[in-house]
């Protein structure tokens, strides 16, 4: 089995690799370097070109390989390498028809605990969204506690918030304050 294609997709605010095979196995990734896509997407084209033609199930050895390759390795070329890593997974998964879970030594436990994020851009949208995650069974949310448009806010306001933050205030009261005074959080 050789690899035929590397293709990094930016979508939204993701960036998604998938690697194709000459079987028609294709493995998925994902990048985690979320302020910094555009070049993790450029350094994945410019990796691709070593793995290209080589086998995708001799995962350690391409790690070994790229990574020995460069002096210093920094944020970029761990994100690049880490989501084609996790595609090779995948496709070394499908091809012994096996989760990747198994691969790496068995599952640890039966369950794990998860949250939902919270979206919207206004307090209504995101008390909405809080509720709809709570109704669907999740008991922990996260909420990104900056307002619309903040960075828009007053250098005063931005420091209050700042502050309330290391007290351990969260940043948008006002939602939370919405949220709970529903009673559908208790």
């Amino acid at each position: 089995m050789k690899i035929t294609e590397i293709k990094p997709f930016l979508v939204d605010t993701y960036l998604l690799v998938r690697v194709y095979t000459d079987e028609g196995l294709i493995g998925n990734g994902e990048a985690g370097l979320w302020a910094h896509h555009r070049v993790v997407c450029e350094t994945i084209r410019e990796l691709s070109e070593y793995y290209v033609g080589k086998d995708p199930r001799l995962i350690e050895h391409h790690y070994q390989v790229v990574s020995r390759n460069t002096h210093f390795q920094g944020a970029v070329l761990s994100a690049a390498m880490s989501a084609i890593d996790v595609a090779l997974w995948d496709i070394l998964g499908k091809s012994v028809d096996l989760p990747v879970y198994q691969l790496l030594g068995g599952k640890c436990r039966d369950k794990v605990k998860v949250f939902a994020n919270v979206t919207g851009g206004t307090v209504e949208q995101r008390v909405e969204s809080a509720l709809k995650n709570v109704e669907r069974g999740y008991i922990s949310l996260r909420m990104i506690p900056f307002s619309a448009n903040f960075e828009q806010q007053t250098p005063t306001r931005v420091k209050y918030w700042k502050s309330l933050t290391h007290m351990g205030w969260p940043l948008d009261r006002e939602i939370l304050e919405t949220l709970r005074s529903g009673k559908a959080l208790d």
